[in-house]
């Protein structure tokens, strides 16, 4: 056979190909022009390639799952750890507002015991300035000054436990 009888051979097969992708559609000059082109290989390449990405991606679905489940737990784990601490702060926060409020009546019931610990010793120098003003020693006067004298040591108690009771700043 000649060389340009068999050059045009084959452009005439190349030419009657229909170029379809669809293999069902090919006829006999696209199953040789996609053979010596590598039509086919690329194809098959092609399919095995989207083939392997979807089994790696299957594959990886469980793990994935399980990594979506740990983050999950961690995020549960994370919420029922702040729920815990607002939890403690506004239980901390109750008892200062407790406290306070508790710090507010103990003061108003200070300054009542004050008020009537500064009448009694205003009483008490009245007394005192009644029994100095007596004329001179009797069984009397030293029965008012012993009185005097307790009502004194009563009124420094109190003084003493009002003080205790009064919270330092």
């Amino acid at each position: 056979m000649r060389p340009a009888l068999t050059l045009g051979a084959v452009v005439f097969a190349l030419g009657a190909c229909t170029g379809a992708q669809d293999t069902r559609q090919h006829n006999i000059f696209d199953v040789y022009a996609n053979v010596i082109t590598g039509g086919y290989d690329r194809r098959i390449a092609e399919r095995e390639e989207r083939l392997g990405r979807e089994e790696r991606a299957r594959d990886m679905a469980p793990r994935d799952a399980r990594g979506a489940r740990q983050e999950a737990a961690v995020a549960r784990g994370e919420a029922t750890r702040l729920e815990q601490q607002i939890a403690a702060q506004r239980s901390e926060t109750d008892r200062l507002a407790r406290e306070i409020a508790e710090s507010r009546a103990r003061a108003r019931m200070d300054q009542q015991r004050l008020a009537q610990l500064q009448r009694d010793i205003v009483s008490l120098q009245d007394e005192q300035r009644r029994i100095a003003a007596q004329p001179g020693p009797s069984a009397q006067a030293r029965q008012d000054i012993e009185a005097a004298r307790q009502r004194q040591a009563a009124l420094q108690r109190q003084w003493d436990a009002l003080v205790q009771a009064t919270p330092r700043e």
